[in-house]
């Protein structure tokens, strides 16, 4: 029943761009769908469409990141790191700064 849900989503998304193909959203949510579908090659693509429109969105960026790891595509994986950094450079330094990382784990 859930894939069945999920297939719907992804229908229904395709619609949206289908009308309206500069939607960057919306093709963040056909990448969203396609990862729940376990679909990390099309993922990769939408995310690929959702940033042609969306270039300024950190979640998107932030999404490519794991999603082009997770493909095995690292050249755009440091594209999304570089970009991030250029969105989001305090947060970024917050999360990757070796001191926070070591007390993170320390607990």
């Amino acid at each position: 029943m859930m894939q069945e849900a999920w297939t719907d989503a992804l229908n229904a998304f395709s619609r949206v761009v289908s009308q309206v193909s500069d939607d960057g959203e919306a093709w963040s949510n056909i990448a969203a769908v396609q990862l729940r579908l376990n679909r990390r090659e099309e993922a990769f693509r939408a995310l690929k469409e959702a940033l042609k429109q969306s270039h300024d969105n950190w979640k998107i960026w932030e999404n490519m990141l794991h999603v082009s790891m997770d493909v095995a595509q690292f050249a755009e994986s440091i594209q999304a790191l570089d970009r991030l950094l250029d969105l989001r450079p305090a947060q970024i330094d917050a999360e990757v700064r070796p001191g926070a990382t070591l007390q993170s784990w320390k607990g």
